[in-house]
């Protein structure tokens, strides 16, 4: 389709081959993550830690063999979280992998995305909390092409930090 002054974009052709080999075998990684206590009494939590064990029971009733990775309450650190990476970097193109994450979500006052750890600063969570970033991190540049990631938080929905400056705008 031509653009409003008739140019066309010039057009490729591309063909991907894939044959998987049908005695390949796969894994699945889970890496559950939950965070109840924190080194803040006031922001504890009652079921985050049963729900990434509860989901790994589940995934592991129907997948018996997968490997798992869990950190809970004070294990939940932004260097114990970016080091599963090292793991993953061992998998293979046809093995799968699950990251869930269940605690809190958290702005910081430039509206970036924060998850829990155990001793963030709610106030400042730039300070010791997960960049939702450096989650999302652990699953790029990993071999494997099947991969998801759960987060159960506040907040883990999108936030159009423009949209939000033009409520506030509207606002004054």
């Amino acid at each position: 389709a031509a653009d409003a002054e008739g140019h066309i974009s010039a057009s490729e052709n591309l063909t991907v081959v894939f044959s998987k080999q049908e005695n390949e075998k796969s894994n699945l990684h889970f890496i559950g993550i939950g965070i109840n206590q924190f080194a803040n009494p006031a922001y504890y939590l009652n079921w985050s830690v049963k729900d990434i064990r509860d989901l790994t029971v589940k995934l592991q009733s129907k997948y018996p063999e997968m490997l798992i990775d869990t950190l809970f309450d004070a294990q939940v650190t932004k260097e114990n979280v970016v080091a599963l990476k090292q793991g993953l970097l061992q998998l293979k193109e046809n093995d799968k992998v699950i990251i869930a994450y269940s605690g809190h979500g958290v702005l910081n006052q430039s509206l970036d995305y924060y998850l829990s750890t155990y001793a963030i600063d709610f106030a400042e969570p730039q300070l010791k909390g997960l960049a939702y970033e450096e989650l999302e991190n652990l699953l790029d540049d990993i071999k494997p092409r099947r991969k998801l990631l759960l987060i159960d938080a506040c907040h883990s929905g999108e936030i159009d930090k423009e949209e939000i400056a033009k409520i506030e705008a509207s606002k004054k």
